[in-house]
């Protein structure tokens, strides 16, 4: 994780770090004024008064100048870290299969890309620029103390060594207690999120109080997680600070001795008593910063999975389009113990249009997630071509297969925007070609008026367009991406006759398509048009 402070500006990060030592000399070096400004006071002799005030003020002028570009530079830093780690993390999750995507909610995915890289940010990023600094503040402190007196620096060393040792012990249990907090507060995103899409059925069904004490139970699990890994947090604080305290009253103890003994003078006494603030404070910092830099690391290890998931590719052989026939040769497939489909063979030829279907529970969606490689086969094998789809890559496999189905997703944007899915390489023409073919100006433009039909905005989740519209949009997207295997998995089941009998007749004309209808009912009428029908039964499919 390191790496992302510096990989894109090596030099922005050296200058940073050269400021950091800077400023880290001028705040440790207000232990020697303070020395100068005892020993002027015992001398009385007010003649050099002006060179003082000219001194002093020349170093607090200077270090709010090095304070002020060091703070500056450090957030620049973060925000690139933070813009890189986020880029990656949603580049790994794009490479993911769709079945990988799915082990997930969206919110747990949306928990990751905010909630986790925040801890990131303030557990390791923020830990190691602190790390540094007190490591460089608190090395030349011991060094100036030695100076000042080795009883001293012998008695700081005994201490500080104690203190060093609670991160080492109490480390692990915050880090596990910090994923506990993770985990906690993408249960609860996940909650939140799915009640919250949900409220107009649950408000129609009047359960909106049921599930407000569901969230709240979750709300109230995520805040206790959140109450043990601070109050943990606190205690490791807490012993830190106590084991500071005996190490600065100690400091004036000794000091008060060494005095005495006339091994130390009081100038000497009251630097040695700045200088242990520069070195106490970095101690007490330093083992809270290493416990939150180990606490970091169960996150950590969670991207790092993420990004070996999605470097998982098995599949290496280029194919980019169905050139013969799509094959499943003896495929079965079983869930445990129990088995799906058994045994299934038949082929589709390229361009022609096929309609699976077969009593509910069958086995059709197996297929389809099959096809679509959600799941792999138990035993057998599914071809394209006599390459078998495992070993396709999945960018190539994609612009091979589409799918439609009758959950359709819609953004709160423009008809361009939803029928492109934001991308501008398409032509208007080749936008309105696919607008007229789906039979979408036919019912938007009597709505729109004088406006661009392009421009029209359809709302969140396609408010503004009716069911058949919406399906309509999915059709025009399919016909602009110009995939070669398109599968409709009851995509139009909850239209209306005529909406549905006029968007399936679009598709059945399509030339130069391999479309593949499933449904588990369909009039006979509209069966008898596509070239051939796969029943599925439970003894395999039947070709017709």
């Amino acid at each position: 994780m390191i790496p992302y402070l510096y990989k894109e500006n090596r030099l922005r990060f050296f200058l940073h770090i050269m400021l950091c030592l800077f400023f880290t000399i001028f705040e440790v070096g207000l232990a020697y004024i303070m020395m100068l400004s005892v020993d002027y006071a015992l001398n009385g002799d007010l003649s050099d008064a002006k060179y003082y005030i000219v001194g002093f003020l020349a170093y607090v002028v200077t270090f709010f100048a090095i304070d002020f570009f060091t703070q500056k530079s450090r957030l620049g830093l973060l925000r690139r870290a933070r813009m890189e780690l986020r880029r990656d993390v949603l580049r790994d999750i794009c490479k993911l299969s769709t079945t990988q995507f799915h082990r997930k909610n969206v919110g747990e995915w949306i928990s990751i890309l905010i909630k986790d890289i925040d801890i990131i940010e303030s557990s390791y990023f923020k830990s190691f620029f602190n790390l540094f600094t007190n490591i460089l503040q608190f090395s030349i402190s011991i060094v100036l103390m030695m100076i000042i007196s080795p009883y001293l620096c012998l008695f700081i060393f005994v201490i500080g060594l104690v203190q060093l040792l609670i991160p080492k012990i109490m480390g692990p249990k915050l880090g596990m207690k910090k994923k506990l907090l993770s985990d906690a507060v993408s249960a609860f995103t996940v909650e939140a999120s799915e009640k919250l899409h949900a409220f107009d059925l649950l408000k129609s069904f009047h359960l909106t109080a049921n599930v407000f004490e569901k969230v709240n139970h979750s709300s109230k699990s995520m805040e206790e997680r959140q109450f043990h890994s601070n109050f943990f947090s606190a205690l490791i604080n807490l012993l830190s600070f106590t084991f500071g305290q005996i190490l600065y009253v100690g400091t004036y103890f000794f000091g008060a001795i060494l005095i005495i003994f006339g091994q130390m003078t009081l100038p000497m006494m009251i630097a040695a008593s700045q200088l242990i603030v520069y070195i106490t404070y970095p101690l007490i910092s330093l083992n809270d910063d290493l416990a939150e830099f180990r606490s970091a690391k169960e996150i950590i290890r969670k991207l790092v999975r993420l990004k070996v998931g999605s470097d998982d590719q098995t599949h290496s052989i280029q194919k980019r389009s169905l050139e013969d026939c799509f094959i499943f040769d003896d495929v079965c497939f079983s869930y445990g113990d129990k088995s799906i489909i058994r045994d299934i063979r038949f082929k589709m030829h390229k361009n022609r249009k096929y309609l699976l279907r077969g009593a509910s529970g069958i086995g059709k969606s197996t297929i389809l997630k099959l096809i679509t490689r959600e799941i792999q086969p138990t035993s057998g094998r599914i071809l394209i071509d006599e390459t078998d789809i495992s070993q396709i890559s999945k960018e190539d496999y994609v612009k091979i297969i589409s799918i439609n189905s009758q959950n359709l997703f819609l953004f709160n944007a423009s008809l361009r925007d939803n029928i492109t899915i934001f991308q501008d390489s398409f032509t208007t023409e080749q936008l309105t070609e696919a607008v007229q073919f789906a039979g979408l100006s036919l019912s938007l433009d009597k709505r729109n008026g004088s406006y661009d039909l392009l421009d029209f905005i359809i709302g969140e989740n396609g408010v503004n367009l009716s069911g058949g519209e919406k399906q309509r949009i999915a059709l025009a997207r399919m016909y602009l991406y110009q995939s070669d295997v398109m599968l409709f998995d009851e995509s139009f089941s909850n239209l209306d006759k005529d909406s549905r009998n006029d968007i399936m007749r679009r598709l059945l004309k399509w030339d130069n398509k391999t479309i593949v209808y499933i449904s588990h009912q369909i009039e006979e009428e509209l069966a008898s048009e596509f070239d051939s029908i796969l029943e599925l039964t439970e003894q395999g499919v039947v070709l017709s």
